[in-house]
C-alpha cells in the first residue's frame, strides 16, 4: 500500500482532482494507493480545526501501515511536510513524484477546468475513456 501525499487545502477542487490523478498513476504503477484526504473530508469538516486534526491523525494511523509515502506534485503544503516527517521518523520510505510524471502533458489547472465543465467534456475524462478507466 502506498500513501498518497498531495495538497488538499486551498483550491480543494483542483487539489482533489490532482489527488485522484495521483491515485490513478499509482494504480497504473501496480500499487495500491491510499489517499486519506480524499476520504475524510467527506466525513469530517476540514474547516473546523478539531475535525481537521482528527482527519490528519487518522491519516497518520493509515500511513503507519503503508510501505511507502509518495509526495505527489511539485509543492509541499504544511500538512504534507507533517506527513513526510512522520513517515521518515517511522522509517517509511519517501518517494517524490513530479506533476509531469502524474499528469503527462495536462496541467492541474486544465484538470480543474475540465471538472467545472463537466466530466463528459473534460480532457481527463476523454483520456480515461481512451485508457479504459
Amino acid at each position: 500500500m502506498i500513501y498518497i501525499c498531495s495538497p488538499y487545502a486551498g483550491n480543494t477542487e483542483e487539489n482533489t482532482a490532482f489527488a485522484r490523478q495521483a491515485c490513478g498513476y499509482a494504480i497504473r504503477q501496480g500499487a495500491v494507493p491510499l489517499a486519506p484526504h480524499l476520504l475524510y473530508p467527506q466525513i469530517l469538516n476540514d474547516s473546523v480545526p478539531e475535525e481537521r486534526e482528527i482527519g490528519i491523525r487518522l491519516g497518520l494511523d493509515i500511513l503507519e501501515r503503508c510501505e511507502e509515502l509518495w509526495i505527489c506534485g511539485d509543492r509541499m503544503s504544511a500538512g504534507m511536510k507533517r506527513e513526510t516527517a512522520y513517515a521518515k521518523s517511522r522509517g517509511i520510505p519517501v518517494r517524490r513524484i513530479p506533476v509531469c510524471e502524474i499528469m503527462g502533458n495536462q496541467t492541474v489547472q486544465e484538470l480543474g477546468k475540465g471538472i467545472r465543465e463537466g466530466p463528459e467534456t473534460s480532457q481527463s475524462y476523454q483520456k480515461n475513456v481512451q485508457l479504459g478507466m
